[in-house]
């Protein structure tokens, strides 16, 4: 038997207030996929999360900063894990954040999709989000297929900062067009084909291995 002592959940006041910024921000990401920050208003979170909307000014001071919340929120879904990851790796943890987006969670696909056009604005309050996200996805590709490339597993000559932007332009594509129709196609299957034209066959077979062996 372990040692360490075992976490026990909040209890009393503190598991309220944990229960009711979850119920809000649950209720925002929802609100914010439908509509955007900008046709979103705290009295429709309020009413989606069953709160006041003082209630929610108790948690969340203003809809600026209910947006960072829920930013936040989604960022910690993926966050970590494929920091991690390296290579091959690091194509392989992109491939399963996409996967579980997609199976389990597609209001973060939505989320992102009209948040990500709508921050274009640069008053947007998450044009900084947006701009650090996109800069920060391609800069962790870039890395992998840096490595690829020295590594003799990537074909062609494009630049491995070129590859990476065709990855992110790929994935914001495609979830775009699943979000208007879900049975149209393979959307993984679309990914793992334009990987399959930038790899050697070898490192395909491998990558595909990580897949099945996840």
């Amino acid at each position: 038997m372990s040692d360490e002592p075992k976490r026990r959940a909040p209890r009393g006041p503190y598991a309220k207030t944990v229960r009711v910024q979850e119920q809000i921000l649950q209720a925002a990401t929802d609100v914010f996929a439908e509509v955007g920050f900008r046709g979103a208003s705290m009295a429709r979170v309020a009413e989606r999360a069953g709160v006041s909307e003082r209630g929610i000014a108790h948690h969340f001071a203003t809809k600026e900063v209910l947006l960072k919340a829920v930013l936040s929120r989604h960022q910690r879904r993926s966050a970590g894990v494929v920091e991690a990851a390296s290579g091959l790796g690091s194509l392989h943890e992109m491939l399963r954040v996409i996967e579980e987006d997609d199976r389990d969670a597609s209001v973060f696909v939505e989320l992102r999709s009209v948040l990500a056009a709508e921050a274009v604005a640069q008053d947007h309050p998450a044009h900084t989000d947006f701009t650090a996200n996109y800069a920060g996805v391609r800069a962790y590709l870039t890395a992998a297929f840096v490595l690829l490339r020295e590594q003799g597993k990537v074909v062609g000559e494009m630049s491995a900062g070129a590859l990476a932007a065709g990855v992110v332009a790929l994935m914001d594509g495609l979830q775009l067009q699943w979000l208007y129709d879900r049975e149209a196609f393979d959307l993984l299957g679309v990914i793992h084909g334009y990987l399959a034209g930038v790899l050697t066959p070898e490192a395909m077979e491998e990558l595909l291995a990580m897949r099945v062996a996840d």
